[in-house]
């Protein structure tokens, strides 16, 4: 009932934006980008990881931590993708997936593991089609200029494609299981309106205590927690980061409500210092990482 509620709602929004897009239409109107754009921000619930705010911030807090020599050369890289911001940037690889030229990223966004599965490896885990962490180090390598088949990009796309991947890694639900689409299936209220366990991890969790605007959301959580030790700086230290994330899936799982319940503010507050925790390490150590991948840059650059 509630599902049928909810589509019919969303029909409904979706016929009165386009009768607002037949109003402002005209010659030369670009019909075929404003419905995409209508598309997704009608769309039901999906598997982005943190959504928006959620990625802005990682990616406000790594701009902070970047050296001024990376500093300058992702501002370099953002001019070529045309991007403002680096926390615009990283919301990119979300916004492309559903694109023929980029479908195949789709599985790179995520890990899947056995329901038993205490550890990630990325030799079992993402053999058949790729992962978030095979595709973390094939973009690094793209980032310098050499791609490897099956993840070609730009250095400009490999930075929004690494910068949105540390984020996807940091949330628990893309570290998780096949058999439910990673809690997708797994469906709850939160203020009368359908969710699921996915999406309560990427958006109600974290902006239960978050402001809206990103800027100020980065500012509380990189303030509150700056001077906490980091630790796994590293790219080659990605395994590690996937198995925190899995560790607290196992968690949740092991305690979740009934299907179908509602989560209350309490609910939501109860879990949000996590999710405000893994934001704050996702910033950390993508500023860490673009520090050690554009120095190696600005060095191979200096010795050519």
């Amino acid at each position: 009932m509630m599902n049928s509620f909810m589509n019919a709602k969303l029909a409904m929004k979706r016929e009165q934006m386009l009768s607002v897009l037949r109003l402002i239409g005209g010659r030369g109107f670009n019909w075929r980008a404003m419905l995409v754009m209508t598309a997704l921000a009608l769309s039901p619930t999906s598997a982005w990881a943190w959504g928006e705010l959620g990625h802005r911030v990682v990616c406000d807090v790594a701009w902070k931590e970047l050296s001024p020599v990376a500093r300058d050369q992702v501002q370099k890289l953002l001019q070529q993708a045309g991007k403002r911001t680096f926390a615009e940037a990283c919301l990119w690889p979300d916004q492309v997936r559903s694109e023929k030229e980029f479908k195949h990223t789709g599985s790179y966004h995520y890990v899947n593991v056995e329901r038993a599965a205490k550890r990630v490896s990325t030799a079992e885990n993402c053999e058949s089609k790729g992962c978030v962490l095979t595709a973390l180090n094939a973009y690094a390598e793209a980032l310098k200029g050499e791609p490897r088949q099956g993840y070609q990009a730009t250095p400009a796309q490999a930075l929004m494609f690494i910068g949105h991947f540390i984020g996807d890694i940091h949330q628990p639900l893309h570290v998780s299981y096949a058999d439910d689409r990673g809690g997708n299936k797994v469906v709850y209220k939160v203020a009368g309106e359908e969710t699921n366990l996915h999406r309560l991890w990427d958006v109600n969790i974290p902006e239960s205590g978050l402001p809206r605007d990103w800027r100020k959301a980065g500012k509380k959580v990189r303030g509150k927690h700056r001077g906490e030790t980091v630790t796994a700086l590293s790219l080659q230290e990605a395994e590690a980061w996937a198995n925190e994330s899995l560790a607290i899936t196992r968690k949740v799982y092991e305690s979740l409500p009934p299907q179908g319940s509602e989560w209350s503010k309490k609910d939501l507050a109860r879990e949000y210092p996590v999710a405000e925790m893994r934001l704050y390490q996702a910033g950390v150590r993508l500023g860490a990482v673009l520090n050690q991948l554009l120095a190696s840059n600005q060095d191979q650059t200096q010795a050519d």
